[in-house]
């Protein structure tokens, strides 16, 4: 199964990208029982030692296509750049050697040939490297094609959860999260903000179903980015499995930001945002999702109910959607760069 399949939800993620109202889609979808121990282990949580976990056959994943390098208007501009003598761009990978001990993973986009054989899935022909990154030659370049609402979306799988290739620390489980990534766009880009983002989320067994989202976004007309939380747990019960999850996942919450980050004066410059996201105690309501934006705390929403009473959950996959309400008249390109998760605070230094 396809991660576009598994991922987009077509007409129902149009209603959900940017929405400010909770919606309860449980009450129309009567959720059923699953399979997972309801009660759960607490060893290997976050950084400790194995728990088994769900396994499944590796999901199929297709590489990102190549862009022009003549779309739009590459420049100098970008924060924290440096150049050689040349005028080239200075090679400074993002991510250091050895990796904290607090950091789950860090992706600089560095020497990535494949965009498939690198990371645990990848769908669509608007994924590829290019550049220049932040503080680097390199970057993930999306290409937001003429009248295509999506182009494709890349997940970076972690922790417990379905099998598949390239996971960090497959044993732990990860309850609290800090997910940090740079971002820009090219000269020109004509909207505010470019649809979905970044998200950090739970998927189960072997279709990849969405268990719960901590994600921002920003709409067209929106210049700073908003978060918004999901879930498709309710007390015990699971109904997704991955084939139509958009339609049952319930709206928790979210918050637009104030920090300017899309407008046409500062999208091409590079920014920071840290999704801070806590899942709750089993059976209570008291998780978080929280965002810093380019040093700011910019959103933050409490109370959260993400995984019902199943204390076997946990964050295990970050995703780097595409997905626009309107699309674009022209092709144009944004970028992604030095994505981290970890399990202690982060900031944009």
């Amino acid at each position: 199964m396809s991660a576009k399949r598994l991922w987009c939800g077509a007409l129902c993620l149009m209603a959900c990208t940017f929405e400010s109202t909770p919606s309860t889609p449980q009450d129309s979808a009567p959720p059923q029982e699953t399979s997972g121990d309801e009660g759960g282990s607490t060893a290997g949580v976050a950084t400790g030692g194995p728990v088994s976990g769900t396994t499944s056959p590796p999901i199929t994943a297709t590489a990102g296509g190549e862009t022009s390098p003549t779309l739009g208007e590459t420049t100098g501009e970008t924060t924290g750049q440096t150049t050689d003598e040349t005028g080239d761009v200075e090679v400074k990978p993002g991510c250091p050697d050895p990796l904290p001990e607090n950091w789950v993973l860090c992706e600089d986009f560095e020497g990535v040939g494949d965009l498939a054989s690198h990371f645990s899935a990848v769908d669509g022909s608007g994924l590829a490297i290019g550049g220049p990154g932040f503080e680097s030659r390199d970057a993930l370049e999306v290409t937001h094609f003429a009248q295509q609402n999506w182009v494709g979306e890349l997940l970076i799988r972690f922790g417990q959860g379905p099998s598949a290739d390239n996971i960090t620390q497959p044993d732990a489980r990860f309850e609290e999260v800090w997910v940090r990534a740079r971002f820009r766009a090219d000269r020109g880009w004509p909207v505010r903000g470019p649809g979905d983002l970044l998200s950090v989320d739970g998927v189960e067994g072997p279709d990849w179903a969405a268990t719960f989202k901590a994600r921002i976004s920003a709409g067209q007309s929106e210049p700073a980015v908003r978060n918004s939380a999901f879930s498709c747990v309710f007390g015990s019960q699971h109904p997704c499995d991955g084939t139509d999850d958009w339609s049952l996942l319930a709206y928790l919450g979210g918050e637009p930001g104030q920090v300017v980050v899309f407008d046409e004066s500062v999208v091409h410059q590079w920014h920071c945002a840290v999704i801070h996201a806590r899942l709750n105690t089993a059976g209570s309501s008291d998780g978080l999702l929280e965002v810093l934006v380019d040093g700011q705390s910019d959103a933050s929403v409490t109370g959260l109910d993400f995984r019902g009473s199943r204390s076997d959950l946990g964050f295990n996959v970050v995703s780097i959607p595409t997905y626009m309400e309107s699309a674009l008249q022209n092709d144009h390109r944004r970028y992604i760069d030095d994505v981290v998760v970890s399990t202690e605070s982060l900031d944009c230094e």
